[in-house]
């Protein structure tokens, strides 16, 4: 692997957690459509906070199959329990991952939890 590739998803990765930092605060009261824990299990609904899934990819993919992001009409909160979430590799999102019809797919912390997104 390059030092520049590595380099890049690194930075995705810091991007990513202080997005998540952030967002959560400003947006806690916002109800959550997917659930993410490092605890989780991809083999999981992802729909609830009991039943969360383990990686982004998994909520990612989940969205992309589903076409959830075609012709929305309201916004899609993927939330990130608490806790350290270690990467092995860059997390990809494509302009396709972003929404429509002005609705945001929206990846944020858990309210009132602090994930810690971590790039190795």
């Amino acid at each position: 692997m390059s030092k520049h590739r590595v380099a890049a998803g690194a930075m995705a990765a810091i991007t990513l957690a202080a997005g998540l930092m952030v967002s959560g605060r400003a947006e806690a009261a916002a109800a959550c459509t997917f659930h993410v824990s490092a605890s989780g299990s991809d083999g999981n609904a992802g729909t609830s906070p009991d039943r969360p899934w383990a990686t982004l990819e998994r909520a990612r993919d989940h969205i992309r199959q589903h076409e959830l992001n075609k012709d929305m009409r309201a916004d899609l909160r993927v939330c990130l329990r608490g806790g350290r979430h270690t990467r092995t590799n860059t997390f990809n999102l494509t302009e396709a991952d972003s929404g429509s019809n002005g609705f945001k797919v929206v990846y944020q912390a858990y309210p009132g939890e602090t994930p810690i997104v971590d790039g190795g």
